[in-house]
């Protein structure tokens, strides 16, 4: 269950929701034992449709176009504020839970790279030139004013909100109809008069360990996020920018182009998203790019790009689905000696069997806390950590350590008795 991070009133458009955060764990102290790292990878969404306002063909579909709209006021020259300016974009979700385990505390995910991909069938309109620089909403200013952005705009890839009681994907049965499914209509008109109101949203970091609405980060305008439902500009770096192998800056892209959206893990609110979405089983993206978009039959505009949805399959010979790669790692809990995702006997018998002996790489095994030597204190940290009850520790008895005899055995003795309290006390009581 997401909790609602909105700070909107309850007067708003829609209750907003986007995963929990958890703490970053990339950077550790080496007293928590870290699992093998395991690559993992989906060779296609669990679901992608397209987000569009101003169509009733928005949903599944072949080909999800990404495009936007800007508008500069000639007597400010500013951007007028918008309700859409990232009006066409793709929105993908994988369901991870066959390969990541789900259910863990998010902070046990250790994520060290992610990778979407996604495939470009050609320019509609004509060709697009790359370009792999972000665009800040400066750059976008200066474009209009220049006459345009034109086709060479960034491949713009970020997080997904939640607004109207959603609180994640449909993957699957969904009784309750409350989770997002490519049957819904992402994007409404709500009120007398109509306002506008989105199902999902791009979303990035709003510095405060919340999520903001990034739709119009550009121009300023509509925010299901803010109180006001208004927001100024903001620069909201996307989370990745497309990369294409083999093509440098401005030149045309070649046809059925696979992106590789890379993400930037430095970003703030980037790994809480994904450990999030590890744990709860899901993880979903917005596609999105500020090309102009010209409508069939109404002229003008620049060519934007076409994505390959699920939907091609079997009909286009170039159709490649998107893609999710994670190299991540489960770290072990504090005292899970055995890295099997419970601290109990089982880790006390390791520490059992290793004490005194030195570890390496420090923190693995059952060095608790990462002294490099496996001792007492890794024997508190197993303590401290572990799923049984006190009196079922101090029944299991004083271990013996073939390392250093008779005076680890008494030492072990005191420090089993006086960590559980059971230690007779050699002097009377105070007076």
């Amino acid at each position: 269950m997401m909790p609602d991070l909105t700070n909107r009133s309850s007067q708003a458009r829609g209750a907003f929701c986007v995963p929990r955060v958890g703490v970053v764990l990339i950077g550790l102290s080496t007293s928590i034992g870290v699992a093998t790292a395991t690559p993992a990878f989906w060779d296609e969404p669990s679901l992608d449709t397209w987000v569009y306002p101003n169509s009733e063909t928005a949903g599944p579909r072949p080909f999800t176009p990404t495009f936007g709209s800007l508008v500069v006021d000639p007597s400010t020259q500013e951007f007028f504020p918008s309700d859409a300016s990232r009006l066409g974009t793709m929105v993908v979700a994988f369901e991870t839970l066959d390969q990541a385990t789900p259910g863990l505390s998010p902070t046990r995910y250790a994520i060290h790279s992610v990778t979407v991909t996604a495939r470009v069938r050609t320019g509609q309109g004509g060709g697009l030139r790359y370009t792999n620089e972000r665009l800040t909403p400066a750059a976008a200013l200066a474009g209009e004013l220049a006459g345009g952005l034109g086709t060479r705009v960034p491949m713009e890839l970020f997080g997904i909100g939640f607004t109207g009681g959603y609180e994640g994907f449909a993957l699957g049965t969904n009784p309750t109809g409350q989770r997002f499914s490519e049957s819904d209509e992402p994007w409404q008109l709500l009120g007398d008069p109509p306002e506008p109101n989105y199902v999902v949203f791009p979303t990035v970091s709003d510095g405060n360990g919340g999520y903001a609405d990034a739709t119009n980060n550009l121009t300023g305008g509509f925010s299901v996020t803010e109180v006001s439902g208004e927001t100024d500009a903001f620069d909201a770096p996307a989370w990745a920018v497309g990369t294409l192998e083999g093509v440098s800056e401005g030149d045309f892209m070649p046809l059925n182009s696979t992106y590789a959206f890379n993400f930037d893990l430095h970003q703030p609110g980037v790994i809480e998203y994904l450990q999030t979405g590890l744990a709860d089983g899901v993880l979903g993206f917005t596609i999105s790019s500020m090309h102009g978009g010209p409508q069939p039959g109404q002229g003008g505009g620049e060519p934007y790009p076409q994505w390959y949805a699920k939907e091609a399959a079997g009909d286009f010979p170039s159709f490649e689905a998107a893609t999710l790669t994670i190299d991540f790692e489960i770290l072990a809990s504090p005292g899970d000696y055995d890295a099997d995702g419970v601290v109990d006997t089982l880790d006390y018998d390791r520490w059992v069997a290793d004490f005194g002996q030195p570890v390496s790489p420090v923190g693995t095994g059952a060095d608790g806390n990462g002294d490099g030597i496996v001792g007492l204190a890794d024997y508190t940290v197993w303590r401290d950590n572990a799923a049984i009850t006190p009196n079922a520790i101090a029944a299991i008895g004083v271990p013996e350590p073939t390392t250093g005899g008779y005076v680890v055995a008494v030492v072990l003795t005191t420090a089993f008795c006086v960590g559980l309290g059971l230690c007779p006390s050699s002097r009377g009581p105070r007076r």
